[in-house]
């Protein structure tokens, strides 16, 4: 299937889990910097962060937040681009 990449224009996310019926959508990344504030660091070394800034990076996958499924074509492959996220949402009924 040849996949034609859109643009959001102001249309609402209706995100719904295929497997769970979870509505929380969650971007994973990789090759990212993340940089943190420590505010405190208590006994034990328990670390109290602050604001994070992330530098580069490119999106792994996306998955629902809920239950941890990945989303996938039909065809098993990876969507792995917030052009790729866009389809598949409108794929699904869900933009």
């Amino acid at each position: 299937m040849e996949r034609t990449y859109g643009r959001n224009k102001g249309n609402i996310m209706k995100f719904v889990c295929p497997k769970c019926n979870g509505t929380k959508l969650e971007e994973v990344m990789k090759y990212v910097t993340v940089s943190s504030k420590i505010n405190d660091v208590g006994e034990g070394g328990d670390i109290n962060y602050g604001e994070q800034s992330n530098e580069d990076g490119e999106v792994d996958f996306y998955q629902c937040l809920d239950c941890g499924e990945e989303l996938v074509w039909d065809d098993g492959t990876t969507v792995e681009s917030n052009e790729e996220l866009y389809d598949w949402l409108k794929e699904h009924n869900m933009i």
